[in-house]
């Protein structure tokens, strides 16, 4: 059973509020398509485009939320970094190009309380 977007986006609000992060849900992440805009006690920003699902990760996506991130960034004056949080299949060739053009992939597997402690760890340690 497809674990439901609206739950992952819950269980991420409420980790990086738990941790005295920003979060911006809703129309501040729109129309972009982005899920969310996090912003950690040292004012580093990310946006957080979601993929869940079956398939695969494909080069636009990745495309997406970088212009999302450089876009959102422009117009709030700061650097903004992207993210990519999946639980699609991300072949080594569509990482690298994530590499190359700076957005983190955070592939992650489980409960939506497990997929978002897995998002909360990697932006932590980045």
């Amino acid at each position: 059973m497809p674990i439901e977007l609206s739950l992952v986006i819950s269980a991420l609000v409420n980790a990086f509020r738990g941790i005295q992060w920003e979060v911006e849900t809703g129309s501040a992440t729109n129309p972009a398509g982005n899920d969310l805009i996090v912003t950690a006690p040292n004012q580093r920003k990310y946006v957080i485009n979601i993929k869940l699902g079956d398939g695969s990760v494909h080069f636009a996506t990745l495309a997406k939320v970088d212009h999302a991130a450089a876009t959102i960034g422009r117009d709030a004056g700061v650097d903004v970094h992207p993210v990519l949080l999946t639980t699609q299949g991300v072949s080594p060739g569509i990482a690298g190009v994530a590499d190359e053009v700076g957005v983190q992939v955070v592939h992650a597997a489980g409960s939506a309380d497990e997929i978002a402690d897995s998002v909360v760890e990697e932006l932590k340690a980045s």
